[in-house]
């Protein structure tokens, strides 16, 4: 099924779109065909979200070969729907999705309706859908429609809802006023790219030098000279963490954090009974390696509570008098 597409056009530089040296690369990559080798799971009708029992992954899963076209391909770059972010455009057309509310749809309008085919639902929770090595969180989910479902989530990354500035107090970090939506495909390389299928490198571990060519994916959007500026309190917020200037100073900067570490990259999704309008806030969802499972944060108070060490045995926050480890750290 897939080799007719790499056989026939898909397979060479002098084609627009080399896909089959994508799928090669060492980094990480949909297993196209790798789950079903006889190509006999793939249906026109089959059940959405899909099931563990039919796991597959196929070019046409995504791609419907009748309709797709190479307008705006891979994605639109227009800044705003109808013809930007997240709407359907070029290779993407004609293709069944699960929209935010968990319905099948017969063709997909959004991108991100495409890829919660196979990563929501209860195959996706149960993990069936994320191969590569998960990483735990406070909140945790492996069903993306819950991360990015902005009617529950208390903090998401503006894939299925525009993101709106309230007066001065929202989005200053970002490069341009008009980053208000995003593609799946912006962070992710759909075919093939290096860990968690990022089309640029983020480091995920502690102790990196921090620089622009530490968080080049991050950076992308978000402007490292207001995020790390010494004159304002998310400055000096940053620089403590990510550059490891422990606030009060300490003689140690070797802890420093990364993005994720703290930040959830797609969503903090909502957990009945635990998340609330000041812990789910500003995409903080602790990575458990790294903060004990009964960390917390409370953007009321901005300050941190981490309880504990992380699975890696490190402990960000480790007493309740250290004049570089207070717990509860309060941040100004």
């Amino acid at each position: 099924m897939d080799t007719n597409c790499y056989a026939s056009c898909h397979n060479s530089s002098s084609y627009p779109s080399n896909v089959y040296s994508q799928f090669a690369v060492s980094g990480a990559h949909h297993p196209s065909g790798g789950y079903d080798s006889a190509a006999n799971k793939h249906s026109e009708t089959e059940t959405l979200p899909l099931p563990a029992t039919d796991k597959h992954v196929h070019c046409v899963d995504c791609h419907n070969p009748h309709q797709a076209i190479w307008q705006n391909a891979p994605l639109s770059n227009a800044t705003a729907s109808p013809n930007g972010p997240p709407s359907v455009n070029g290779v993407l057309k004609g293709v069944r999705g699960i929209d935010i509310n968990g319905s099948q749809k017969t063709v997909a309008s959004y991108e991100y309706e495409i890829c919660f085919r196979c990563h929501s639902g209860d195959a996706a929770l149960a993990g069936n859908y994320n191969t590569y090595p998960q990483v735990s969180r406070t909140f945790g989910s492996l069903d993306e429609r819950e991360r990015f479902d902005w009617g529950s989530a208390k903090s998401w990354h503006p894939v299925a809802k525009e993101f709106v500035r309230v007066g001065n107090s929202q989005g200053l970090s970002l490069k341009s006023a008009s980053m208000t939506m995003i593609y799946c495909n912006d962070c992710h390389d759909s075919h093939g790219s290096g860990s968690h299928l990022l089309r640029l490198e983020n480091p995920d571990t502690f102790s990196q030098g921090q620089s622009i060519s530490n968080y080049p994916l991050c950076y992308s959007c978000h402007d490292e000279t207001y995020l790390t500026s010494s004159a304002t309190n998310i400055g000096k917020l940053h620089r403590a963490h990510v550059w490891g200037q422990h606030n009060p100073l300490s003689t140690n900067s070797s802890y420093r954090a990364s993005c994720s570490a703290c930040h959830d990259p797609h969503g903090v999704p909502y957990k009945a009974g635990l998340t609330t309008s000041s812990n789910a806030l500003h995409l903080i969802n602790f990575d458990l390696r790294y903060a004990g499972s009964g960390s917390s944060y409370d953007a009321s108070t901005s300050s941190c509570l981490v309880t504990g060490t992380g699975t890696s045995g490190l402990s960000c926050h480790p007493t309740t008098t250290g004049t570089a480890s207070f717990n509860p750290y309060p941040y100004p």
